[in-house]
């Protein structure tokens, strides 16, 4: 990898630094978390395609799409932001997902929701009043916010509603922007 980063760095859209002993968990929009061991990722070369994650465990590309692909290592001592369509947003532990099953339900869905945005986010950081999240609707109203009004659910929980929608509006992007002061958002 050292002696052709810069390579990889322009070829590749992600780069996810793990050991052979760790799990990548795979988050998807219908709220499922796939793990797959990265000893059972097969080895190849620089400039190798690669073979679909369809193959190596349970995820379906035809029927699920990732957001977020993460090392369980990593989540040992972080938390893991869930926002929904119909703007229900919860902050989890990231040990919730330290689990032996392949796939698992990450969160909770109202029938007809999916899930948009799944951040990961240090333990603590909500507490510190400078992290804001910002949601963005389809019809185009944002609202900005300090994390710290996420509350801490389960990974079974719905969470709680963190922007008004109209009926047929619902949540496009969601953004964590930092530096903000809570002074600032008054």
């Amino acid at each position: 990898y050292e002696r052709n980063k810069d390579t990889v760095i322009e070829e590749y859209k992600t780069i996810l630094p793990c050991m052979n002993t760790d799990k990548l968990c795979i988050f998807t929009q219908n709220g499922m978390m796939h793990q797959i061991k990265v000893q059972d990722i097969p080895a190849g070369r620089l400039r190798e395609k690669g073979i679909p994650l369809d193959n190596i465990g349970n995820y379906d590309s035809r029927n699920e799409q990732i957001l977020n692909i993460v090392s369980d290592r990593e989540l040992k001592d972080k938390s893991l932001l869930f926002v929904t369509a119909a703007s229900m947003a919860k902050i989890v532990d990231g040990n919730e997902f330290i689990v032996q099953k392949k796939t698992v339900a990450a969160t909770k869905l109202n029938d007809g929701d999916q899930l948009i945005a799944v951040k990961v986010i240090e333990n603590g950081q909500e507490e510190s009043g400078n992290t804001c999240l910002v949601l963005q609707s389809e019809e185009g109203y944002f609202l900005r916010f300090p994390l710290s009004e996420i509350t801490r659910k389960k990974k079974n929980a719905l969470g709680i509603r963190g922007m008004s929608l109209r009926e047929d509006d619902q949540v496009r992007h969601v953004y964590l922007t930092e530096g903000a002061s809570r002074d600032s958002i008054m």
